[in-house]
């Protein structure tokens, strides 16, 4: 069974059943589909089932109406002066609008180190030459005629000479 299913999840699904030892298993469909465990030595050699059974089935899982995000903005941690990005995916029809917000402030592309990209579902936000002042909360809300969706992850921006405790602990050995 696959509960809370997206678009993502189209596709070819098997189903393979082997038998056990001693046991033979054979799968019937009449009005619905009934499983039957049948003992070997009961039935003659001519009537047993395959020794294994593969069944093929394609799933196709059409988008919902309002916007869903199908995957969520991660927590991220960047050196200050290096470059970070946001990545989530969004469903929905029609495909909704994501915008980027920054501490509730939408963010507008003013230079070259915001970029927002965006490739089917997927949408991303690229902050290049870091700096403190980028760090915070990060929101994309991604909106059409059946409603709007949000998703808020945190940027940590660390000092360019800031060390880690394992940092710390290799250097006094040194």
């Amino acid at each position: 069974m696959l509960n809370s299913v997206h678009e993502d999840d189209s596709g070819t699904y098997t189903c393979k059943l082997s038998t056990a030892k001693g046991k033979s298993q054979l799968l019937m469909r009449r009005e619905e589909l009934k499983e039957i465990l049948l003992e070997k030595t009961h039935l003659p050699k001519q009537h047993l089932p395959p020794e294994e059974l593969t069944s093929n089935a394609n799933l196709r899982v059409a988008p919902s109406r309002e916007p869903l995000f199908t995957r969520k903005l991660d927590i991220l941690e960047v050196i200050e002066g290096r470059t970070t990005r946001f990545d989530c995916k969004v469903s929905g029809s029609p495909a909704p609008r994501v915008t980027w917000m920054h501490f509730g402030k939408e963010l507008q592309i003013e230079n070259d180190n915001i970029r927002i990209l965006q490739e089917g579902g997927r949408h991303s936000l690229v902050i290049s030459h870091v700096s403190s002042d980028k760090e915070g909360f990060y929101t994309a809300i991604a909106q059409n005629i059946y409603g709007k969706s949000e998703c808020t992850a945190e940027l940590y921006v660390g000092g360019r000479g800031d060390h880690s405790e394992e940092d710390e602990a290799f250097d006094g050995l040194l």
